[in-house]
């Protein structure tokens, strides 16, 4: 079982800027070494020196000649690679840990590290017939089902990333794809050793036995035979051809993208007779395939669709059929396709009627099987609903509509109606909000293969991450998911600055009664069509427990209301990601939810950008600000003549074009900075980040000291630590959240001490 469709559009989106910022909540870590010797090394008088004062940062001047306007950068200097960088990062680093309690991060890290654990279990897979499993440890080992020589079955180990890590004498090793050839002799795993995601990929036989390997790869891999595969370079533009036992210098490229501001992702369809390759970004996609022996053979991808403005297709393969996901202005429907349909596409782009359209408005997120069953995700008022159907029960010349009753606020619908005739049935969830998403299925917990079993990974603020499975012949679900009584959910509606209704989802412990002294933490992302889904908080839990309530805000430019709010927060409207931001938080104070004095606000990556915004421009509403591998400056590659982002211009725009860089240069943080007092910061940032240069933060960190009116009394700290876009690994991830959260309770006066 393979999730198709949508999941191409979030590899785009990860692919563009992303991460693993979301699912950090439920990491654990702690004080990085680097930090603790930053502490330990640093205790010179000299004020440069000193990690009680920040250090002074050189201002040389670069200027810049942008449509007809002068730019002048005093930090530009600070993207070339020096020993006065390197001196300032060490001293930057000595005086955030001078000003942070290390007791009380590693208190809130231990804390962490017992939450994650509850309810948490090995993941298992199926993939060409094989059972894998992998633990929940932050190096994690991958085991293979066997038989013995009594012909019991048994868990061997395939893979010990830990073991790896030390031999290769790296300091993280974070696991990409597994995957077995079709004679399953072979099995392919790709890796990243530094967090740049650049990956090899080894070629190991069932005991782990490295027998080939590959560099400078995307990490996606797929198997044609048992001798032959096919990858995608470092530079995500290119497929290779790759035989086994031969030098990665024989490769052969069978594909190369012409448009640079398109992604590319490469996989097996469910069926494993083709290889599927999708081409796209936020706004458009189209599928190329193709037979496996016929790329043996010199063959070429066959394209279905066209790369067009605001419609997108995700092609499958799955018993005898194809499967297609349409998306356009309109919305989404799913399609089966026969060899006739196909030809018919080939001649005059016809297509036979759909056999899934949800609502207006509801979202088709993504398809996968199980079986006989094909499973679809949809999203209506931010919440997930999972529709199934028997694909022998259905007519496919029969256009199935998702019927939905509205209620008073018209943003939920009853998913006890059901589409055509019954054919069409839905997986009921008990919690008001939450997250799901679909696992490999069709096996039970024993991993005995069951092919009516679909396997859910579900959370929600009062479950712990776990994995449920669904009796698809039966229609109920065969455990229980273990939820925690001590903390609530609440759901509200508020009208944003131009009167459009906002989600938020409010989390706090269960018997608290929220005032205007209670300290809030509100989270926000809004961008790439992303979706911020309530999640159990193994690390959010620690505010909990000390009174606060968090806050998720559902802001335009995510995914949350579908294709129409991921619009409305992009490109020339993306002010209303930022005034949404301003908008929860000033409804929440007037509501009786905290104040000024008390509330905090935190960001990650693109929601980063959404952080500093909303801090600088409205410094009165937050005691804090919080920004972690934040996006500070979109004009910063434009400025410097660089193109290499071009895959970024759908979702923020092309500022080469005047009337896009206008509207850039409105929002920017870094660029907008002026002579003011500003909220207390921390920014924490990653020296080998592929998607956000760390300098934009050493720039950003520099800028506002320097602008600064009170600059003796406010605390702007920075942060850089080895390691990607979402770090080294768990432990890394997680050590952020604590330092995050150690440096909010140092400004929050109105929180509980826990004993």
């Amino acid at each position: 079982m393979t999730l198709q469709s949508n999941k191409n559009k979030w590899y785009f989106a990860i692919w563009m800027m992303l991460g693993l910022a979301i699912n950090s909540f439920a990491l654990a870590g702690g004080l990085s070494d680097e930090m603790k010797n930053s502490t330990n090394q640093h205790s010179m008088s000299d004020h440069r020196d000193s990690p009680i004062s920040p250090p002074d940062v050189a201002k040389y001047p670069t200027l810049y000649q942008v449509h007809g306007e002068l730019v002048v950068d005093d930090y530009a200097w600070l993207y070339a690679d020096s020993g006065e960088r390197n001196r300032l990062i060490e001293q930057e680093n000595a005086h955030t840990a001078h000003h942070l309690d290390r007791s009380l991060i590693n208190t809130l890290s231990q804390e962490i590290k017992k939450r994650s654990k509850v309810g948490v279990s090995d993941e298992i897979w199926l993939d060409g017939g094989i059972f894998f499993k992998k633990d929940n440890t932050s190096f994690p080992k991958v085991f293979i089902k066997s038989q013995n020589k009594n012909n019991q079955n048994v868990w061997t180990l395939l893979l010990d990333t830990n073991a790896e890590k030390q031999m290769l004498g790296v300091d993280t090793y974070q696991l990409g794809m597994i995957k077995p050839a079709p004679n399953a002799a072979h099995i392919a795993i790709s890796y990243d050793t530094i967090g740049n995601e650049v990956y090899a990929i080894d070629i190991a036989d069932k005991t782990g036995r490295v027998i080939d390997r590959l560099t400078k790869t995307a990490g996606q891999v797929v198997w044609l035979n048992h001798e032959y595969l096919v990858y995608v370079n470092d530079y995500h533009n290119q497929v290779l051809r790759h035989k086994l036992g031969t030098s990665q210098s024989q490769d052969v490229p069978i594909y190369h993208k012409q448009n640079q501001r398109l992604g590319l992702s490469l996989d097996s369809a469910s069926s494993d007779e083709f290889v599927l390759l999708t081409l796209g970004n936020m706004t458009t996609a189209q599928t190329l395939f193709a037979k496996p022996e016929d790329l043996i053979q010199q063959g070429e991808f066959t394209p279905f669709g066209v790369i067009e403005q605001d419609r997108e297709y995700y092609l499958e393969h799955y018993q005898g059929r194809f499967y297609l996901k349409l998306s356009d202005q309109n919305g989404a429907a799913l399609y089966v396709l026969t060899q006739d349909d196909m030809t018919k596409w080939r001649q005059n782009q016809h297509l036979p009627n759909p056999i899934f359209m949800p609502n207006k408005r509801a979202t088709l997120e993504s398809f996968a099987f199980v079986g006989d069953y094909l499973i679809v995700k949809v999203r209506q008022g931010g919440v997930h609903q999972i529709f199934y159907a028997n694909v022998n029960d259905l007519r496919f010349d029969k256009l199935y509509h998702v019927i939905d009753k509205k209620d008073k606020n018209e943003q939920q619908f009853d998913s006890s109606i059901y589409a055509g005739d019954q054919v069409w049935r839905s997986v009921k969830f008990d919690d008001e909000a939450y997250m799901v998403w679909i696992k490999s299925s069709g096996f039970d917990i024993q991993a005995n293969t069951n092919p009516h079993l679909l396997r859910l990974g579900y959370t929600s603020p009062s479950t712990p991450k776990t994995v449920r499975y669904y009796d698809l012949l039966h229609h109920q679900f065969v455990n229980v998911a273990q939820t925690q009584k001590d903390y609530q959910t609440k759901r509200l509606w508020i009208a944003s600055k131009d009167g459009t209704k906002l989600p938020i989802t409010l989390v706090y412990k269960t018997g608290l009664t929220p005032t205007k002294d209670t300290p809030l933490l509100i989270y926000g992302y809004g961008a790439y069509g992303f979706s911020l889904d309530p999640v159990y908080g193994s690390s959010y839990i620690s505010l909990l427990d000390r009174g606060f309530v968090y806050v998720f805000a559902h802001i335009r430019g995510g995914g949350e209301l579908g294709q129409a709010w991921h619009n409305d927060g992009k490109l020339t409207k993306k002010q209303n990601s930022f005034d949404d931001f301003v908008t929860v938080t000033k409804s929440l104070h007037q509501q009786g939810y905290g104040s000024p004095a008390n509330t905090f606000a935190m960001g990650e990556s693109a929601g980063g950008l959404v952080v500093a915004n909303v801090c600088t421009t409205h410094p009165e509403l937050y005691k804090a600000c919080v920004m972690q591998v934040p996006f500070l400056d979109v004009l910063s590659n434009y400025h410097q003549g660089k193109t290499d982002d071009e895959d970024q211009y759908s979702e923020w725009g092309d500022p080469s074009m005047v009337s896009d860089y206008r509207t850039i240069a409105h929002y920017n943080p870094y660029t907008n900075l002026t002579v003011k007092h500003y909220p207390n910061m921390l920014i924490i940032a990653h020296r080998q980040d592929a998607r956000v240069n760390f300098v934009d933060s050493l720039k950003f960190i520099a800028k506002i000291r320097a602008y600064q009116i009170d600059n003796n009394h406010s605390l702007h700290l920075i942060a850089i630590k080895d390691g990607g876009h979402s770090g080294t690994g768990q432990n890394s991830r997680v050590a952020n959240n604590a330092m995050a959260y150690a440096f909010i309770l140092q400004q929050c006066s109105s929180c509980q001490t826990l004993e």
